[in-house]
């Protein structure tokens, strides 16, 4: 599941190709998009121009939403290729927090890319690779343990190094060893 915003930046034209490649292949996967953006006509008119196993669904309320995270079985973070630089997505904090495991159609050198490395909680394929996407999908439904392992790696990095207490406390420290350093500096 892909869940937000559906804009250029997403690249998610590629998700729907994942899902007419894995109709085609009589694959047991369905991809769901699931929000708003400038694309979602377009995508909706990609999906209903030829078969796939992608659908989208319109955004629902906070409460539905997390509850929506909760029944995806992999939770998708598609970007458009050459984009991957801009930004960590910020539905990464929800995705971690939801305890499911994260693939993410990335560049693999890009800041997505390397904060999912970092909390240990997905698996990165190549952006704008339909098959690729697809294979990521197989991989992780192959194998449901580690799949399970990585969501919780994912919301535990999401409690102990993204939520709020512990960034405020890592600033404080940096804060005081910086004090510190200047403080041996004016000594000398």
């Amino acid at each position: 599941m892909h869940a937000g915003n559906m804009g250029v930046k997403q690249g998610l034209e590629h998700v729907v190709n994942a899902g007419r490649l894995a109709y085609h292949q009589g694959a047991s996967v369905r991809f769901v998009l699931f929000g708003e953006g400038s694309q979602r006509v377009e995508l909706q008119r990609r999906v209903d121009d030829q078969p796939t196993t992608t659908q989208i669904v319109p955004p629902l309320d906070n409460d539905a939403f997390g509850n929506m995270l909760q029944s995806a079985d992999i939770l998708l973070v598609n970007e458009l290729p050459g984009v991957a630089e801009m930004a960590v997505p910020s539905k990464l904090t929800s995705y971690f927090a939801s305890g499911r495991p994260v693939l993410a159609a990335t560049d693999a050198t890009g800041i997505t890319a390397q904060e999912v490395h970092a909390a240990r909680a997905g698996i990165v394929v190549p952006a704008g690779d339909p098959a690729a996407l697809l294979a990521g999908v197989e991989r992780l439904v192959a194998d449901r343990q580690a799949a399970a392992r990585l969501g919780a790696n994912g919301r535990r990095y999401r409690e102990t190094v993204l939520a709020e207490a512990s960034a405020v406390q890592r600033f404080d420290s940096l804060l005081s060893d910086l004090t510190t350093d200047d403080a041996a500096k004016h000594r000398v």
